[in-house]
């Protein structure tokens, strides 16, 4: 009875992890001598599920965010992400985003 309560705790924990994903990073992504956070996580289920960004500019405190949560089924994405992300002073913000999260630009 003891080995069967142990089995069963340890195939819990192991599904409990593995629903989320979370990322948190801290590094100068826009080379202005401030620490920026990136912080991600991937929130999924059979038939729905995305990632959420969050980027905090260290030194202005600005916070863009994106998210890519909707439908596995979708034959077409179109992604759509906050003004901000075009200005020039988030153009290094913009490049992580496509670099890491968006996905594949096809025509």
């Amino acid at each position: 009875m003891k080995y069967i309560l142990l089995l069963i705790v340890y195939f819990l924990s192991f599904q409990g992890f593995s629903q989320f994903n979370v990322r948190n990073y801290s590094k100068d992504y826009n080379l202005d001598g401030v620490l920026d956070t990136l912080y991600s996580h991937y929130d999924g289920g059979s038939s729905f599920g995305g990632t959420y960004v969050k980027i905090t500019n260290g030194k202005t405190k600005e916070i863009l965010e994106y998210d890519s949560f909707g439908p596995y089924a979708m034959i077409t994405q179109v992604v759509s992400i906050q003004p901000n992300f075009i200005l020039k002073k988030n153009k290094s913000f913009l490049n992580i985003l496509k670099k890491n999260y968006l996905p594949i630009e096809r025509k």
